[in-house]
């Protein structure tokens, strides 16, 4: 699944499937102190099914049907048929949390880093819904999501967007196969994790 992002950044995108179809849209006001991005994402028939039934950012069993009323303007466009899914509340001075379904957790618990060392400050390990560890890990420029065992398979990648005279190309992330059953986890952490990087320069 290959999703291209409207926005340089993608805590304040909506993002698109390949034929142009609104899937998820992030909203990040500008604030002076802290940063709140709220997630929606649209409800009908482009998920995988398996998707839609199982995924939950936080994995408590709390189902995505039951979060937020539709917002839309057009009960016949899918595109605007979207639902409040989650909030990433990230915070320099304060504890971050991410609002799911009714449930709030610190990131600082949820993704927590694999050790205290200087060589795991662009890493983040979490437990998706379906039970698995996963791992970010930012990279110098771009964040890739592995699955945190010994095969370290790729499960998504964040391409940043570029607008030089010698390569033009939008943000996008690439999900695997093996991820679309935890998109939205994908997207909610990935917006947590390049809030990250934003804030440490």
């Amino acid at each position: 699944m290959l999703f291209t992002l409207s926005g340089s950044h993608p805590w304040n995108s909506e993002y698109k499937t390949e034929d142009g179809r609104v899937t998820y849209k992030v909203d990040m006001p500008k604030k002076l102190c802290g940063k709140r991005a709220t997630i929606s994402r649209c409800i009908g028939e482009i998920l995988p099914k398996s998707q839609s039934q199982t995924d939950s950012v936080v994995s408590n069993g709390s189902s995505l049907d039951s979060v937020g009323d539709y917002a839309q303007n057009d009960p016949f466009d899918l595109e605007n048929k979207l639902a409040h899914m989650a909030v990433v509340e990230f915070n320099v001075r304060s504890p971050s949390r991410i609002l799911h379904g009714g449930v709030e957790v610190e990131t600082k618990s949820y993704l927590r880093r694999p050790g205290s060392g200087w060589k795991t400050r662009r890493q983040r390990i979490f437990t998706g819904p379906d039970e698995r560890e996963y791992k970010w890990v930012m990279g110098p420029v771009e964040p890739t999501l592995f699955l945190n065992d010994e095969s370290a398979t790729v499960v998504a990648k964040y391409h940043k967007k570029y607008n030089l005279p010698w390569k033009k190309q939008p943000a996008t992330l690439e999900i695997m196969p093996m991820g679309e059953g935890i998109m939205d986890t994908i997207v909610t952490t990935l917006v947590f994790i390049e809030l990250v990087r934003l804030a440490e320069g």
